[in-house]
């Protein structure tokens, strides 16, 4: 029989698979009628009856789940995620908020597999899977701190400063009256900025490719 408590979402053509292994015995993940897909040794599940693991939940990103379970003497954990490939895409499902919730109720409540607000199986239908809208204005307060810091700390100076400070201001205004064309403008501004002044003493090539990712990691929610 195969297990009957705890699942995940382990292979590349989004079915579902089994994990077993109670008591001492050693977790592993089953695929009904393919046999075991991982064997996680040197470690254990957390109870005698049920053989829950410390989490099941894709925390890694994609929309595979990983199997997080405790070595045999309790030490650490250990996290293993699949490596195969797969040509479905998704986003992470951590975006999905019923999701989101049922992996904090699996640390808060009780140990039952999480599951989507959508069908979620091999022959999913991805036009009925909803494109979360998401944003996050929390990056742009973050992104103006650190160009604070990188002042402070002698890593960026005027006359780039000032430039890069007036353009993220400009951003995060637009961005408030809803405007996301001239906002997503003035991050390419700041970026090209940031290209402009390479020469040494203006900005530390540490900050500038710093403050670049975190602009176009911005820039990719807000399209």
């Amino acid at each position: 029989m195969p297990g009957t408590n705890m699942n995940i979402k382990w292979s590349a053509d989004m079915t579902t698979q089994i994990i077993n292994g109670n008591s001492d015995l050693t977790p592993s993940i089953e695929r009904w009628r393919h046999g075991t897909l991982l064997t996680a040794e040197g470690t254990r599940t957390n109870n005698g009856t049920k053989g829950n693991p410390a989490l099941v939940a894709d925390i890694f990103g994609d929309w595979r789940e990983e199997l997080v379970v405790r070595t045999t003497d309790s030490s650490a954990l250990r996290i293993y995620l699949s490596t195969e490939v797969t040509d479905r895409k998704l986003y992470t499902l951590m975006h999905v908020p019923q999701y989101r919730v049922e992996v904090a109720r699996q640390n808060t409540t009780y140990n039952q597999p999480s599951y989507t607000s959508f069908y979620f199986a091999s022959d999913t239908d991805f036009s009925a899977v909803p494109v979360p809208y998401y944003q996050s204005p929390g990056m742009l307060d973050l992104l103006e701190n650190r160009v604070s810091e990188y002042a402070l700390s002698g890593e960026l100076t005027n006359p780039l400063h000032s430039r890069l400070t007036h353009s993220l201001k400009q951003a995060k205004f637009h961005m408030s009256k809803g405007s996301r064309g001239q906002a997503l403008k003035f991050m390419n501004t700041f970026i090209a900025q940031l290209e402009e002044m390479k020469k040494p003493g203006t900005i530390s090539n540490k900050a500038r490719l710093n403050l670049s990712y975190q602009a176009h990691a911005l820039m990719g929610l807000w399209k």
